[in-house]
């Protein structure tokens, strides 16, 4: 692949909107959560690894699962991958020191590929998927990849062009009894559309 069309797709998957692939409870989830996650984004974007993150949010005790979601989308608009990376880190370690009693949900799960996306690290996106299918298994996690999980997911796979793992993600959603609803749709669309695939699109 070239520079030129591989900066091309990445025009296209820049151009996906993440808004209309949001969870429909996402706002109501997040309500109370943006000020204290502003308070915290500049520090923790400082630290470089899992302990010197630990070390910044010890202080600010227990927080609420909105909170780091907040938090995850804002290391997203801010192309922050790494310490993306180091918050969930930090976050699977508490669910391992309160044996389960506190967990990366499914709304920080989606806000990471989010941020994944945003920051052009579209490998890490498998990645996410299937370990949230792995620690879907067990009832106290319960993050199993929902309707926006694999549009984001398609959404990338389609302005990379690889169409055979779109019509896989679209065959797991069906099989899972996901439902496929017009924005799933709209941005499989839309990505081949600016990408230049308009024929792809209408298949």
């Amino acid at each position: 692949m070239n520079d030129s069309s591989l900066g091309s797709e990445r025009d296209g998957i820049n151009c996906l909107n993440l808004d209309e692939v949001q969870d429909s409870n996402y706002e109501q989830q997040m309500q109370g959560g943006e000020n204290d996650s502003k308070l915290m984004l500049g520090h923790l974007q400082s630290a470089k690894t899992v302990d010197e993150m630990e070390e910044i949010h010890k202080d600010k005790g227990e927080l609420p699962p909105q909170v780091y979601s907040t938090i995850m989308r804002g290391f997203g608009k801010e192309k922050k991958m790494d310490s993306a990376s180091i918050l969930m880190n930090l976050l699977k370690r508490k669910r391992t020191e309160t044996n389960g009693s506190f967990s990366p949900n499914l709304f920080i799960y989606n806000s990471l590929l989010g941020t994944v996306k945003q920051s052009q690290q579209f490998a890490e996106v498998e990645t996410i998927m299937n370990e949230m299918d792995q620690t879907g298994i067990t009832p106290k996690v319960g993050v199993e990849p929902n309707a926006y999980a694999y549009t984001i997911m398609a959404s990338i796979h389609t302005a990379l062009g690889n169409f055979n793992r779109v019509d896989d993600i679209i065959s797991e959603m069906v099989t899972l009894g996901i439902e496929l609803t017009v924005v799933t749709f709209n941005a499989i669309v839309s990505g081949c559309a600016r990408g230049g695939m308009s024929s792809a699109a209408y298949e």
